[in-house]
C-alpha cells in the first residue's frame, strides 16, 4: 500500500477519527500529531489551527473516496489537492531582496552587491 501521511490538529474528536479509520483499514497506519511539535516557529496562531484541520480533513475526504498519491494545499484564498507529481513538478520565485533579508537574519550574513542593487531599482 502507499505511504500517505498528513497532519492534522490533534483533538479527542480527531483521535476518535483516527481510530474509526484504523478500525475500518488496519493496514494503514494512522495517528494524530499535534503540528505545533514538528515545525519551528512558536505557537500556531488559530489561522493555523484552523487551516491544518481544514487541510487534514480534505485529506480524509480524498481517502474516503478512494484517491490516493494527491497533496493537499492552500493557495489565492482556496484549499485544493493536486497530484503529487504535479506538485512535485511545480516551482516558485524567490524574490532576491527575500532572499537577502533571511541571509541577513542568519548567522553568515554577507550582503551582496546584487541584493541591493534590485532594492535601489524598485524605490
Amino acid at each position: 500500500m502507499e505511504n500517505i501521511k498528513f497532519v492534522i490538529e490533534k483533538s479527542a474528536r480527531i483521535q476518535k477519527l483516527v481510530d474509526t479509520l484504523y478500525e475500518k483499514m488496519p493496514e494503514i497506519e494512522a495517528r494524530a500529531v499535534i503540528p505545533g511539535h514538528m515545525q519551528r516557529g512558536g505557537s500556531p496562531t488559530c489561522k493555523d489551527r484552523v487551516y491544518a484541520s481544514t487541510m487534514g480533513c480534505l485529506a480524509v475526504d480524498l481517502l474516503a473516496e478512494g484517491k490516493t498519491k494527491r497533496v493537499v494545499s492552500y493557495a489565492n484564498g482556496k484549499f485544493r489537492d493536486y497530484d503529487i507529481n504535479e506538485a512535485l513538478a511545480m516551482t516558485k520565485e524567490i524574490d532576491p531582496y527575500q532572499i537577502e533579508i533571511c541571509s541577513s537574519l542568519s548567522h553568515n550574513y554577507y550582503k551582496t552587491e546584487e541584493a541591493a542593487l534590485d532594492v535601489d531599482e524598485e524605490l
